[in-house]
């Protein structure tokens, strides 16, 4: 055989063990598809599973309802609720001024300073809460209705549908209607409303948070719940009813500026 017919012979032959060299290439690093799905296989997605303490409750925003805010400590941290009822003057459950200074109140996305706490003088008798409630007064005016005040005189009935609006569980939420009604005061607690947590229950954050009537009038704020052996039977509001008076004249024996 000639050589130029050899060396034709080997650079054929060399060609095509370059191409199968290139087709294991290919196979190795191309990317494999997913297997087609079978017929009649759907893909299951489950839902978010709500916490517990949201039965009877709706997340609402922060553009819904801004009288009620969050209070935070000075690096955002939410723990608790408060109600505006003043232009500068927010109404909270006193328990949330103990041990930490609440330093925002915030409203509508909005950070308010708070510049001072007035917390109401029979608070705790001895070492029981009595009056658990405290008036904080913010540097600057919070641009949100403020929630209206029993007018002198107003009571609560017994049965009455009422709305409860906080931060429990750090979520900002609603009770739904005919969630929760007036059950009482008793007589060794008469400074509180009582509520039976049949289809919800306040929550650790509401604290501080608003109790309305059905009329939209502020006539409670949220001060506790009730726990025996690992069961709720009751929620606490303070009766502002009792304290409009001393409301009104903290507000005004703190100046604005």
């Amino acid at each position: 055989m000639k050589r130029g017919a050899v060396h034709s012979l080997l650079l054929a032959f060399a060609l095509v063990l370059l191409q199968a060299c290139a087709w294991d290439i290919a196979a190795t690093t191309a990317p494999k598809s997913a297997s087609p799905p079978k017929s009649g296989e759907i893909e299951i997605v489950e839902a978010p599973v709500e916490p517990v303490f949201m039965r009877g409750f709706s997340r609402i925003s922060e553009c819904e309802h801004t009288a009620v805010g969050a209070l935070a400590r000075e690096d955002g941290t939410v723990y608790g609720s408060g109600v505006l009822v003043g232009a500068s003057h927010v109404l909270t459950a006193a328990h949330c001024t103990e041990g930490i200074t609440p330093y925002w109140f915030i409203s509508g996305g909005e950070f308010f300073k708070i510049r001072s706490v007035i917390v109401h003088p029979y608070y705790k008798i001895g070492e029981v809460i009595f009056v658990d409630l405290a008036l904080l007064r913010l540097d600057a005016p919070c641009p949100a209705t403020p929630a209206p005040l029993p007018q002198e005189g107003y009571q609560v009935a017994r049965g009455d549908d009422l709305t409860a609006i906080g931060y429990g569980g750090g979520i900002r939420r609603k009770s739904n209607p005919g969630v929760f009604w007036y059950y009482g005061t008793l007589v060794e607690e008469p400074t509180l409303l009582k509520i039976l947590p049949l289809d919800g229950t306040v929550w650790f954050g509401d604290s501080g948070g608003a109790i309305y009537d059905n009329s939209g009038v502020l006539v409670g704020i949220i001060s506790s719940l009730g726990t025996a052996r690992g069961h709720l039977y009751e929620n606490s509001a303070t009766r502002l009813d009792l304290f409009r008076d001393w409301i009104i004249s903290a507000m005004e024996d703190t100046p604005c500026n």
